[in-house]
């Protein structure tokens, strides 16, 4: 653990991992929500998609359709109708963020190894990283 008032920690360095971690996740559409707690990173993710809205705007809790002029039909269609077909197509999705998830935070410890228990302490799913699951 760490406080902010420590001078000699690399709070640059673990909020770069961070935010690497969170760009290469939400870039293969996984929800991702990220934030420094204590001196560690406290990444929470979700895998597979449930809607169109978790593929258009990954990550966000509420409803993004106000702006589009058809946004009432596309959350009803959200809630009821697309469910049904995102499903099933996670036996594929899943496999693959899952795959995401291990390579982004592969990427950030390459890149700050002395932040390695700082990045990978607070993880969701540590048995994905340590390889402990299968993929598949």
């Amino acid at each position: 653990m760490h406080d902010w008032s420590e001078t000699d920690f690399e709070w640059e360095g673990l909020n770069g991992a961070i935010n690497l971690i969170t760009k290469r996740l939400r870039w293969w559409r996984i929800g991702v929500h990220s934030k420094e707690k204590y001196g560690r990173a406290d990444i929470s993710v979700q895998f597979g998609w449930r809607c169109l809205h978790d593929i258009i705007w990954p990550g966000y809790c509420f409803r993004q359709w106000r702006k589009c002029p058809l946004g009432e039909m596309l959350w009803h269609f959200d809630i009821y109708v697309w469910p049904r077909l995102f499903v099933p197509l996670n036996w594929i999705v899943a496999p693959i963020h899952r795959a995401a998830y291990r390579r982004a935070y592969r990427a950030a410890d390459k890149r700050w190894p002395h932040l390695h228990d700082e990045v990978w302490g607070n993880a969701d799913h540590r048995n994905i990283l340590d390889g402990r699951t299968d993929l598949w």
